[in-house]
């Protein structure tokens, strides 16, 4: 927009005179609009590609949407089964991202496909895209597959029987996902380069949280669990819950390249051939790496691995602290081998091991056959020491050798290696306030403070402590979403689709009056209806945290 402002000034002089100055002001201002739209698919209801798929004129398909949708946009697709397979055309920006959103039971099932390094949904070199609420199954390779993107959000999304990786993200910076379930994935035989459940290579600057993964994609296939590779870098794996695979929890390798600068923690590890393991298949470096704050118990070899595989290159500078280790190591068939960490690389340097709970595995607690000096192993609690001249057996410095006295190994079901575990310690316990405070990391397991009574407990938990958690506003262009609301704006009422589980809702005008309050809801979904138009805030409060939408009703 260009503002043309003339002013005019007259100045009187003593004499008869009058000069008049003409100031002429040029004024431009760039200013840059989006105008976001609001769009919907819903085949049940009247959907057509020929509609203009807004509010009244949905479109039939999820692709035409993603073809359609510029910066800005919401797409929202209604309840169906869909056989598509779809590429997202276009990119949001910064301030105005692209979301597509799943609204109930949306269901989508690639069609009859052979197509390798493809996925049911696709997305290259795109950037600011949000993709939530959609159940993706059936993959003949990929459910979700990103290449040299950024800046996307894929969060409560879930994939089923994948031939390959559920989530795949590859060269790409900017990357968060969250609360996803990857179930059966990679079930193309491994010879075909299937990957992993979840696969995120060379990718820089990202986030993997709160992510189930499970269950193997058949009796012989799957891949491992959780892989950040290659040249990763900047990148944090917290609060999964990984489990019931025939391969491996979580892995960190970079094969023939530089991954640094990754944290692994607050992840749960059960029931899987091994827990956490940290790799150079093919040479390449790993450097800088924290793995804390986990709970690795029950998998069939180990609990956590520096190893050997392949070529073995080199780690350097990886701190394993505060994790708790336990009944791993039984499932391998060898009463002689498996148990809970284990060096097995001597090309390795700065490993600094301490604080760790290592208890009631195999043969072996912990195991250091690097014979390298910079391996520290320091303030360990350990029960069930062995010894075995095979296994390379020690105890480090400053350990601690007695029963950790967990809070119930078996859980509720009383069965062992199943989410119900509790591994947390009880008063009593040896672990309490002593470990040591030096690296250790400021919260624990359950995010409560560390230390809570001045010396750090070992293990994943610190007792007596207190939650960091501190209630935040969190603008609704964060991945974090607890409501869809829809339509908006509207001329008569809005959809309120409640997608967690809510402690309270108000609704307050533009003077701030509240006018609604809806105290822990139980519907899924709620009907909004306010009197007159205007602006309103609708406050969605839900643990420690407020999420804030705007609406407008006409």
């Amino acid at each position: 927009m260009v503002l043309f402002c003339i002013i005019k000034y007259v100045i009187t002089f003593k004499s008869t005179m009058k000069k008049i100055v003409t100031c002429i002001l040029f004024l431009v201002v760039h200013v840059s609009v989006v105008k976001a739209a609001v769009f919907y698919v819903d085949p049940s209801n009247g959907g057509s590609n020929s509609n203009s798929g807004l509010i009244g004129s949905p479109w039939a398909t999820i692709q035409q949407a993603a073809s359609s949708a510029q910066a800005g946009d919401t797409v929202y697709v209604q309840a169906a089964t869909y056989a598509e397979k779809v590429t997202f055309a276009n990119s949001g920006t910064a301030d105005a991202f692209i979301t597509f959103i799943g609204v109930g039971s949306v269901i989508v099932q690639e069609p009859t496909n052979t197509t390798v390094w493809s996925g049911t949904f696709n997305a290259n070199t795109k950037s600011y895209i949000r993709i939530q609420h959609f159940a993706i199954q059936n993959s003949y390779w990929f459910g979700i597959y990103l290449e040299a993107c950024d800046h996307i959000y894929l969060d409560s999304n879930s994939t089923y029987n994948t031939g390959a990786s559920g989530i795949s993200v590859w060269h790409s910076s900017y990357v968060y996902a969250s609360n996803n379930t990857v179930r059966k994935a990679c079930y193309q035989s491994l010879s075909t380069a299937s990957q992993e459940c979840i696969s995120f290579s060379g990718v820089s600057n990202f986030e993997i949280h709160h992510n189930e993964v499970y269950e193997s994609g058949g009796s012989t296939n799957g891949g491992e669990g959780i892989d950040t590779k290659e040249n990763c870098s900047n990148g944090k794996v917290y609060n999964n819950v990984v489990h019931d695979l025939i391969r491996l929890g979580i892995y960190v390798d970079c094969w023939d390249k530089i991954l640094q600068q990754v944290d692994v923690y607050n992840n749960r590890v059960y029931s899987c051939s091994d827990g956490i393991v940290v790799s150079s298949e093919d040479s390449g470096t790993v450097m800088n790496v924290n793995i804390y704050n986990n709970i690795t118990y029950s998998n069939g070899g180990f609990g956590i691995i520096v190893s050997n595989y392949v070529k073995d290159g080199p780690r350097k500078n990886i701190a394993i602290m505060n994790n708790t280790v336990y009944n791993n190591g039984f499932g391998d068939g060898d009463a002689n081998w498996g148990g809970g960490i284990i060096i097995y690389s001597s090309h390795v340097s700065n490993i600094s091991i301490f604080n760790n709970i290592v208890s009631s595995n195999d043969a072996m607690q912990i195991s250091d056959g690097s014979g390298v000096a910079s391996v520290s192993i320091n303030k360990s609690l350990i029960y069930g020491y062995k010894g075995l001249s095979w296994t390379n057996e020690v105890k480090g410095t400053n350990a601690i050798e007695a029963d950790p006295l967990f809070v119930d190994v078996d859980g509720a079901d009383n069965i062992i290696g199943n989410l119900d575990d509790n591994l947390d310690v009880t008063d009593a316990s040896p672990a309490i306030n002593a470990g040591t405070n030096t690296g250790a990391p400021a919260f624990d397991f359950n995010h409560d403070a560390r230390p809570a009574e001045g010396i750090v407990d070992i293990g994943a938990f610190e007792h007596n402590s207190v939650y960091l958690g501190i209630k935040k506003q969190i603008p609704a262009s964060e991945p974090v979403v607890f409501i869809q609301v829809y339509p908006n704006p509207s001329a008569d009422y809005f959809n309120l689709n409640i997608l967690k589980k809510i402690d309270r809702i108000e609704v307050a005008d533009v003077t701030g009056a509240i006018v609604q309050t809806y105290t822990a809801p139980t519907e899924t979904l709620l009907k909004l209806m306010v009197s007159n138009p205007g602006l309103y805030t609708v406050r969605v409060f839900a643990g420690s945290a407020c999420q804030v939408y705007k609406v407008i009703k006409y």
